[in-house]
């Protein structure tokens, strides 16, 4: 299974709309996760924007995020305490630090292929319940 989201830049800081307009900016952080085989732990590939400097292990901010949410959907710590065999590919194009939502992008990047991922995994199931 292969999911993948792309989440935009934004800027929040707008003169004197600061704190309550927004705005989707043309540089978004493409994000991929996908089935590896059992035992092949986490593994997260970064390329773009601060590529060197992002963690490679589930402590990424849109692993931790994505299997947060996947405990909380499901109702099971074991999806964040022993997470299956996945891979992550991030390709940033929003930098860190720049005040253009990088954050933000991880954490909704995260929460979006936690639901499409959980939702999968329910089809699945479901179909071969109906086999």
């Amino acid at each position: 299974m292969k999911i993948q989201v792309r989440v935009p830049a934004t800027s929040a800081n707008l003169g004197p709309g600061f704190d309550c307009m927004g705005l989707a900016l043309n540089l978004w952080n493409h994000f991929t996760v996908e089935d590896l085989p059992d035992g092949a732990g986490i593994v997260v590939e970064n390329s773009g924007e601060g590529a060197d400097e992002l963690p490679r292990d589930r402590s990424h901010l849109v692993m931790r995020t994505m299997l947060t949410e996947l405990a909380h959907l499901t109702g099971e710590a074991s999806w964040y305490d022993q997470p299956p065999a996945l891979k992550l590919v991030c390709q940033n194009q929003v930098p860190a630090g720049s005040g253009l939502g990088s954050s933000s992008t991880a954490v909704l990047g995260g929460l979006l292929l936690a639901h499409a991922y959980y939702s999968q995994r329910v089809n699945q199931a479901r179909e071969v319940d109906q086999e």
